[in-house]
């Protein structure tokens, strides 16, 4: 599946089209149209992201297009996201957008070291526990899994490890965030 940027420059003002998948299988393409999409938007004063051919969209396609805006907002080009037929890819760039201006608020607190030792130390038994318990899961599991391998829905598989890999990585940096420096702002 051809993977693209299409860029329509008039003036000071251009307009992105995304094509293709912007999906976890396709991220290496996407991610390289996405570097090369820049280049070609120096002296623009506005520019449109128009998801209207854009054939499918996840987490890992839409961090993509996030950067991409979040970039050509700090280089003043005042991206706008035209979402035509693509309300759900449109809401879920946007989610990314939030997220990350939330995180960036975030660390732009600061904290005495000896606050945010603390915090660390008071995580550290929670992710202890954690970890025993993802652990003692997979152990339980992996005896059932050799003896009925026909129990398990390999389909699905992929999708399950994007969903805990790709699409779950901005709640767990998030999550990490809060958790070692948050509590010092209790």
């Amino acid at each position: 599946m051809n993977v693209a940027l299409l860029t329509d420059r008039q003036g000071d003002r251009a307009s992105i089209t995304p094509t293709g998948a912007f999906d976890l299988p396709h991220a290496m393409s996407a991610a390289q149209a996405v570097e090369n999409v820049e280049a070609r938007l120096s002296g623009c004063v506005s520019v449109d992201v128009d998801l209207a051919q854009l054939e499918r969209i996840d987490g890992a396609g839409a961090v993509l297009l996030a950067r991409l805006c979040d970039r050509l907002d700090a280089a003043a080009h005042h991206p706008l996201l035209i979402e035509g037929q693509n309300r759900e890819a449109a809401r879920l760039i946007a989610h990314y957008r939030e997220r990350r201006g939330d995180l960036t608020a975030r660390q732009t607190r600061e904290m005495s070291p000896l606050m945010r030792i603390g915090a660390l130390a008071a995580s550290l038994p929670g992710k202890a526990n954690e970890i025993f318990d993802f652990t003692g899961r997979c152990a339980a599991a992996l005896p059932k899994v050799v003896a009925a391998p026909g129990s398990v829905d390999w389909l699905s598989l992929p999708r399950l490890i994007q969903e805990i890999g790709a699409d779950a990585l901005l709640v767990a940096c998030r999550s990490d965030f809060v958790s070692t420096y948050a509590a010092g702002w209790v």
